[in-house]
């Protein structure tokens, strides 16, 4: 019996420790969610909650993403002095307790770092060393990426031939990795320009420009435009050089990208001697660049706030563990010195304790009885979260079941519009030619027929029908929009209603029967009109009503 109530003992201390790990892994998880989604404050606070637990457990591994990851929301705050104190707390766990997996992680983590904060050589110091970790793990997919990093580095160190060296590297790698390769060619194409091998630079910039222009990688885009306009200035190709520069400013999507793309533009108007357009040029910079310094400040307030919090959490945290070890000897030296009493009480008053004895065992009962109801108490709450967490569940679910069925609609909507416009493309293409023969016209059949063609034409190209059709799939979309926007006309509706079926600018171009740029050119009216701000998505505007 003895040995049986052990194991069951063990058995529930190995289920509560399993579900203490499992909800630090919960933490985990949920703060890197939150970091991406740019949450920051709910990051950091689940994160070091996470931490907490696993440094009172020794948990390594959970203790090392933590702070790999609180530093992680402190570099995207650009707190960068903060993100290099967790870094280097996660690195000190990792050799310490963990595998070289990890290692290479946070040191890649803090050469990055350095080359945001401009220490590049402290950057080629780490970057180094988590490549020489890759390197003997031969893990290829971080030893391209370590490359390609260094790469960059070095590029900033003005170091080419090294730099040109780590670039070949990942080349002959084949890396199936289409982000990897995109920041090589283009780290290529500015260390080929920083050597002065402007032919080369620009056949490989020109070679990447449709490709990424395609799939609408502004950040990569603005790089490549801007990188272009310098090769032209070093060659005196000021007109081009500023077309360039001017649409390196336009494909920005950070204020950063902008500063640097106003800096350039400026150079270019003064080696040109247009002193008006530099100080017109000048005014821009100044002006994102204090746009710039008060969003710095503004996070970096942010961070220190989170900061202060964080560690008076865990200050918290390590005054109340100090506070309940100093209770527990405290009641221990009690419970020792009423035993003590309680032995020379019995000794010398028998009958007394008897009397204390019955009081206690009445205690005890009491005691027990309240113990149960606190037990009853503690498992309807757990009974009602536990129906809390299932309703809340069953709503997420029919939320998305409610969502995938109408992304299926406008599917099956996008398909049949396509399909209508194309079709009617077709008969149209039909009409022309039957009609260019007059020996055909004459035919009373051909005529009939025509005509039915044309009321075919006619009626699938209404907007009523299509409007119904979207509304009722897409509840209140069209009155949402309308009621937002009234200055929209139906052409723009039905424009709108295309391209929140998420249809491209290509089909939109078939269904609307307009060329591809003209196409574009509406939507460019089309979010002037709405009022969106430079660089805004109108999809992500249409997808958020």
């Amino acid at each position: 019996m003895k040995s049986k109530a052990i194991l069951f003992f063990f058995f529930f201390q190995s289920l509560a420790f399993a579900q203490i790990q499992s909800t630090c892994d919960s933490l985990i998880k949920l703060g890197i969610s939150q970091l991406e989604a740019m949450n920051h404050i709910a990051s950091l606070e689940n994160l070091n909650r996470a931490y907490v637990l696993a440094k009172e457990k020794h948990w390594h591994d959970q203790a090392f993403l933590a702070l790999n990851n609180i530093g992680a929301n402190y570099y995207a705050l650009l707190n960068y002095g903060e993100a290099l104190h967790y870094y280097l707390e996660a690195y000190q766990i990792s050799i310490s307790h963990l595998n070289q997996e990890r290692e290479m992680i946070v040191l890649n983590n803090i050469a990055i770092l350095y080359m945001n904060d401009q220490e590049y050589s402290k950057a080629a110091e780490y970057g180094e060393r988590a490549l020489a970790i890759a390197n003997k793990a031969n893990n290829v997919k971080r030893i391209g990426l370590y490359s390609v990093n260094l790469g960059l580095i070095y590029n900033k160190l003005g170091e080419m031939g090294r730099a040109a060296g780590y670039f070949e590297k990942v080349e002959q790698l084949k890396i199936d990795n289409k982000n990897i390769n995109y920041i090589n060619k283009i780290g290529k194409a500015e260390n080929l320009q920083l050597a002065g091998n402007y032919l080369e630079a620009t056949s490989l910039i020109q070679s990447l420009l449709p490709t990424v222009e395609k799939e609408s990688k502004s950040q990569v885009v603005s790089h490549l435009y801007l990188l272009y306009s310098k090769i032209l200035l070093q060659q005196k190709q000021y007109k081009e050089a500023i077309y360039f520069g001017n649409k390196a400013s336009l494909a920005s999507p950070d204020l950063e990208s902008k500063i640097s793309a106003y800096h350039h533009l400026a150079q270019i108007y003064i080696s040109n001697t247009d002193y008006q357009a530099a100080v017109g040029a000048k005014d821009s910079l100044l002006r994102y660049s204090d746009s710039l310094q008060k969003l710095k400040n503004g996070k970096y307030f942010e961070s220190n706030k989170m900061s202060f919090e964080i560690k008076k959490y865990q200050q918290d945290a390590a005054n109340s563990t100090l506070a309940l070890e100093q209770e527990r000897k405290l009641h221990y030296a009690l419970l020792g010195g009423a035993g003590a009493l309680f032995l020379a009480l019995a000794l010398g008053f028998r009958n007394s304790f008897l009397k204390n004895k019955q009081k206690k065992e009445a205690a005890e009962k009491d005691r027990a009885q309240a113990l149960l109801a606190l037990k009853a108490k503690e498992s309807e709450k757990l009974i009602l979260e536990k129906q809390m967490l299932e309703k809340a569940s069953q709503e997420k679910l029919e939320r998305a079941n409610l969502k995938h069925e109408i992304e299926i609609k406008n599917r099956k909507l996008s398909a049949k519009t396509l399909y209508v416009a194309e079709r009617n493309e077709i008969i149209e293409n039909i009409l022309q030619i039957i009609t260019s023969e007059k020996t055909l016209q004459k035919n009373i059949t051909v005529k009939a027929e025509l005509k039915k063609l044309k009321d075919l034409i006619k009626n699938d190209a209404s907007w009523e029908d299509f409007a119904n059709h979207f509304e009722t799939v897409n509840h209140g979309f069209l009155d949402t929009l309308k009621s937002k926007h009234p200055a929209l006309n139906s052409n723009d509706l039905r424009f709108l209603s295309y391209l929140y079926m998420n249809l491209s600018q290509k089909e939109i171009a078939t269904i609307l029967s307009i060329s591809p740029d003209a196409c574009r050119k509406r939507k460019e009216r089309i979010a002037k009109k709405i009022g969106l701000s430079e660089g805004a998505e109108l999809y992500d505007y249409l997808y958020s009503l």
